[in-house]
């Protein structure tokens, strides 16, 4: 009976081990993607609950809630923990909408006194199951406070005395921020904008950054409007040379009327902002974006984790247009009223129009400029031409470096979702990201406009519909593992990239569009329903019998080498066609503490 039953469980404990090394559920091991600062004080922070500077980072598999799962910098605990919540634009946490598209969860906590100076990493422990690592640098530097209650003349940042104005404390020429200083607004709203460098320069150094943060469970909202000027404005002097300033967590409404260029925030050199959110349903038209800089201000920048929502007149595009044109391209001319791709031309409207984007990063200088990254935004129902939208001049230097784009999520955009024109040779990168176009009004967009003779590597990305086809045309342009399923019987491109493999096409419209000339199954491509799981409900995984499980190609790994979620693909047997890898992890593989 004993040698039964010990047979028994042994046979039992195999059985268990198959089906968790071959079952279609995947292991949901902790992914960290992002934080919010990158460097900060471990002292100094005065509002009696943690010690050095408050930190948000957001990633995936982390819990909705702390339970007894644990966060360290270095080997050393941080105990301090203001929320751990879903990433849902909610307070306590910030504004930015990241658990609908992205599953993502959100952490905030207080740099531990005891974490080493310099060089050291975050990292959360979930279920006994070790994350990945991000860097954090432990660096010197103030931490003060904002709140309603406080005097911008007799207080001194503290908690118990803090200061009252945003825009006082940022306006450069009291001299009372420092390179390496961290400020936390708790509850303060501002309508008149806020101008960096108002009154003298305001700027840190790429390792001592000036912050800008909401406080946990506060919003801090900002809003303006009109002419020429940015809600969050790099201001003085002249030459904008206000630099390496970091805002995080802030909601941003932008106004503006016809011929105006409003923006909503106006970039620096050396910027990172984080887990904003902007949106601007009164602006059309002029000269701007929610994310804007144009001549020679752009030089680097990081852009994480924002949400972008109904930026754009949308009736008033639909009263001007009727719908019965909107464009995705001018007519490569600077003056008269643009067309729409087909070659109607646009009656009551104004050039000026096309000129409004989400994203308007311009180097016109002939001054090579740091290249940016964009990544993890929620781009959605934005009314205003194009999202991710980078121009430059037919003279302009370009980029140094490589310029990512990677994990948008883009959705119902006018004009081109992600828009890379003439950016000389620099490096782009776009992988990961979800573009989706399932409004079944006459909005016409465009996934892919890439223009110029950059070297663009457009891998593992997830297309949902489209009203323009694709423009892809630099040979050097390389499009893999990409899934592009069409619902309007629209071609897939209107020119097509030099080189591809492993991607695949489909058609939901009776009026299916041909397959691209390039397709080729002896190349890996695939014509069939990738079979999303549940896209009704925001779920563009694969499903288990979907050609595009297990059919990409692994020459894309260096460059994407997480998905959506933030899965390591490297660590899989097999590459998946499309933005959310299908093939699970194995116990092997687990980053379990011992």
């Amino acid at each position: 009976m004993k040698k039964t039953a010990k047979n028994y469980y042994t046979i039992l404990i195999i059985m268990l081990f198959t089906v968790i090394l071959y079952c279609n559920c995947a292991f949901a091991l902790p992914v960290l993607n992002f934080s919010d600062i990158n460097s900060g004080p471990n002292k100094g922070n005065t509002d009696g609950i943690g010690d050095g500077a408050i930190v948000t980072i957001w990633g995936n598999n982390l819990g909705s809630n702390q339970g007894t799962s644990k966060i360290f910098v270095g080997e050393v605990e941080a105990t301090s923990v203001y929320y751990w919540k879903n990433a849902d634009g909610s307070l306590p946490g910030g504004p930015a909408d990241l658990q609908t598209y992205h599953q993502m969860q959100e952490i905030a906590f207080s740099i531990p006194e005891g974490a080493n100076d310099g060089n050291n990493t975050i990292m959360v422990r979930v279920n006994n199951i070790n994350s990945n690592t991000i860097p954090f640098t432990v660096r010197s530097g103030n931490i003060y406070f904002i709140k309603p209650t406080g005097n911008d003349s007799t207080g001194n940042g503290s908690w118990s005395r803090p200061w009252l104005s945003l825009n006082n404390v940022f306006s450069g020429g009291n001299g009372k921020l420092s390179p390496g200083d961290v400020v936390y607004a708790v509850g303060v709203n501002s309508t008149e904008g806020i101008k960096i460098g108002g009154d003298g320069q305001v700027a840190g150094t790429e390792l001592m950054p000036i912050s800008m943060i909401a406080y946990p469970n506060n919003s801090v909202s900002v809003s303006g409007s009109g002419g020429d000027s940015s809600v969050i404005n790099n201001w003085y002097p002249s030459n904008r040379n206000n630099a390496f300033i970091n805002i995080s967590k802030m909601k941003i409404t932008c106004y503006g009327n016809d011929g105006e260029s409003p923006h909503g925030i106006s970039v620096f050199p050396g910027n990172r902002i984080v887990g904003v959110e902007i949106t601007g349903p009164s602006v059309y038209g002029g000269y701007g974006g929610a994310i804007t800089g144009t001549a020679g201000v752009p030089d680097g920048g990081v852009y994480l984790g924002i949400y972008i929502h109904d930026y754009g007149y949308q009736s008033k595009i639909e009263g001007k247009n009727n719908y019965s044109y909107t464009y995705s391209d001018d007519d490569d001319t600077w003056t008269s009223p643009p067309y729409d791709g087909i070659g109607d031309s646009c009656t009551n409207c104004t050039s000026a129009d096309r000129f409004q984007h989400l994203y308007y990063i311009s180097n016109r200088t002939t001054t090579l400029k740091d290249a940016y990254e964009i990544g993890w935004n929620y781009l959605v129902n934005n009314p205003i031409l194009h999202g991710i939208h980078i121009y430059d001049m037919g003279d302009a230097a370009g980029w140094n470096g490589t310029m990512k784009i990677h994990h948008n999520v883009v959705k119902n955009q006018r004009g081109g979702a992600i828009d890379i024109s003439y950016p000389a040779t620099c490096p782009v990168e776009i992988h990961d990201n979800i573009v989706i176009y399932d409004t079944d009004t006459k909005l016409q967009g465009v996934p892919f406009r890439i223009l110029g003779n950059g070297n663009t590597k457009i891998y593992n990305n997830t297309i949902y519909g489209w009203n323009i086809a694709s423009h892809i045309n630099s040979s050097s342009d390389d499009f893999k593992n990409n899934i592009m399923v069409d619902r309007n019987g629209i071609k897939y491109f209107s020119n097509e990239p030099s080189q591809y493999s492993n991607n695949l096409f489909y058609s939901e419209s009776s009026a299916s569009p041909s397959l691209p000339s390039f397709f080729s199954s002896d190349n890996g491509d695939v014509n069939s329903n990738p079979l999303f799981v549940d896209k009704s409900n925001s779920d563009y995984s694969l499903g288990n019998s979907s050609l595009a499980k297990n059919s990409g190609t692994e020459s894309t790994i260096e460059i994407a080498p997480r998905d959506f979620f933030g899965n390591d693909r490297a660590s899989k047997s097999q590459i998946s066609i499309g933005a959310i890898n299908h093939v699970i992890d194995s116990p092997i593989n687990l980053r379990v503490f011992q």
